[in-house]
This record gives C-alpha cells, sequence and structure tokens, in this order.
C-alpha cells in the first residue's frame, strides 16, 4: 500500500514501563500472551556489496522469521508518549538480485533485527552500526533539524501536509500513519497495525546509509538543500555466509535531473510486510 506520491523503481521499486523503569526513560511492556509465527520482509532498490560482488540498483529483499512473544516496546527518544517496536529475535536471510545475478546469504545470528519508531514514523531493518542501517523507510529527506546541525540521518520522518503530500513529494503508509490528520488518506491505510505482531504493510521513501548524506545547495526559496547521495562506507561489513555486505545509497535524491533541485519523489522507496503465518498442527 504505497502513498500517494510513491512510485515503483526502475525493476521493482524505483520512481515504504513499569514505573520502576520510568526513571531511565525506559519503558519495557510484557509481550504478547500468545507466540505466533511472523516473518518481517523488507523491499527496495539499492547499491552496495556482498563479498566480492558489487551491485547497483538491484532488487534487495531482507527477511527475517521469528514468533511475535518477542517484539519488545520500548520508549520513542524522539516524541514523548511513542513507542519504538523492535524484534530481535529471528533468522535473518538477505537475497540480491543483481539483474539476474543473484544472490542468497543467511546474516550472522543477531546481526540485523526489525525496528520501527511509531513516533516519527521511521521503520526498517537495524544493527549495531545504527538503529537506521541497513535500511530505514520514511526518513525525511532534507537535512533535519538543519543542514548546520545535521549530524545524524533519521531523527525525523516523513511528514504528510493536509492536502496530502509531505516535504519531500512523496509519501508512503509510514508518513500517513505518523500525519493522522492528513484528511486525504484512506480510513484503511491508517487503521494499519503499528505493532510488529499483527499483518501490515508499511512503506517509504527508502535510505541505506550508515553516515549521513550530502547536502544539495538551497535552491527554490527552501531553507535548507535536500540530501543528495550516502556520504561514506558502513564502518564494517554486515556478517552473512557470503561475506561480508555493504549498503550504500549512491541514488538518494540526485536522480531528478536538474541539479540544483534533486527530488526524492523519484528516489528509492521500499515497503515492510509483517505477516502472521499460521501456526502449525
Amino acid at each position: 500500500m504505497m502513498g500517494n506520491g510513491m512510485k515503483p523503481t526502475s525493476q521493482a521499486f524505483r520512481t515504504g514501563a513499569s514505573g520502576l523503569l520510568a526513571g531511565i526513560g525506559l519503558l519495557l511492556f510484557s509481550s504478547p500472551a500468545t507466540a505466533e509465527p511472523v516473518v518481517y520482509t523488507l523491499r527496495t532498490v539499492s547499491d552496495g556489496k556482498i563479498g566480492n560482488h558489487h551491485f547497483k540498483e538491484a532488487l534487495v529483499t531482507i527477511t527475517l522469521r521469528g514468533n511475535t512473544d518477542t517484539v519488545e516496546q520500548t520508549s520513542s527518544a524522539q516524541v514523548s508518549g511513542a513507542l519504538v517496536y523492535t524484534n530481535r529475535i529471528g533468522r535473518a536471510t538477505v537475497t540480491v538480485d543483481d539483474n539476474g545475478d543473484v544472490t542468497t546469504a543467511a546474516f550472522a545470528p543477531g546481526e540485523v533485527w526489525v525496528r520501527y519508531d511509531t513516533g516519527i514514523g521511521v521503520a526498517g531493518f537495524a544493527s549495531e552500526i545504527s538503529p537506521n542501517y541497513p535500511f530505514a523507510l520514511n526518513c525525511i529527506n532534507s537535512p533535519y533539524p538543519s543542514a548546520a546541525a545535521y549530524a545524524k540521518d533519521c531523527t525525523q520522518g516523513s511528514l504528510v501536509a493536509a492536502n496530502g503530500w509531505g516535504p519531500d513529494g512523496t509519501s508512503g503508509s509510514l508518513a500517513v500513519l505518523s500525519s493522522p490528520g492528513n484528511y486525504l488518506a484512506s480510513t484503511e491505510t491508517t487503521a494499519l497495525p503499528q505493532s510488529l505482531a499483527e499483518s501490515t504493510l508499511l512503506s517509504g521513501t527508502a535510505h541505506a546509509c550508515a553516515d549521513v548524506y550530502t547536502i544539495a545547495p538551497v535552491a527554490y526559496g527552501f531553507l535548507a538543500g535536500f540530501l543528495l547521495v550516502c556520504k561514506s562506507d558502513a564502518p564494517r561489513g554486515l556478517k552473512t555466509d557470503h561475506g561480508d555486505l555493504y549498503f550504500k545509497d549512491a541514488q538518494g535524491g540526485s536522480a531528478q535531473q536538474s541539479p540544483d533541485f534533486p527530488g526524492w519523489d523519484v528516489a528509492n522507496t521500499g515497503t515492510l510486510n509483517v505477516e502472521i503465518l499460521p501456526r502449525s498442527e
């Protein structure tokens, strides 16, 4: 369910506590009483390297198979009263389809996990390298809070204005869920579950960067230029049985033809599908 302005990319998606703990700012809640098998699947298009194979604009699918009873809830550091959901337990794999050259690899245990910060509306796969790496969907595509203070990516999600478009010209289900006042959103989209323990489909623009993005020059009266491409490589590769895996967004907002007004409305998007499976007999 891609929101207003979301476009397919080339080949796939181009243009998705108890009071005892409250004192330390961390809220932990009990897991669902009934465990159900769940599969988290993120799909997008990205650039990077696995082992010795470099790929560009390849279709990437990351999957984690686990159970709903290991979903954890903590308080969002960004938005008071909001929750962050994570599931760190399960078997995670990655498939890279580089124009028909397909590599499927298994991540080392605990190397990546699913994360959804409902406060800012950003979801994807996290790692020890960054809570937003290897992939984060719906990050704001300008240097928030300002070009001078932009030292960390994905501290704010892309918001949807009342007329149905966001500051980046795109919106997906994640942006709509974090902007409940959007009157153009369908009731079905605004009712999508956000707990990572119910079937849902989350979508948004895809960031794949362990660092920050380069910034385009100020243009057309905007106070800060748009983000361009990922500035540098991750400090280490993600461990898989096919070698170290790196992602680095070399597309970003640079796809727009005008060099001084790059547009994320034609950059890569992605989806995170949460699928609850039937229990085995």
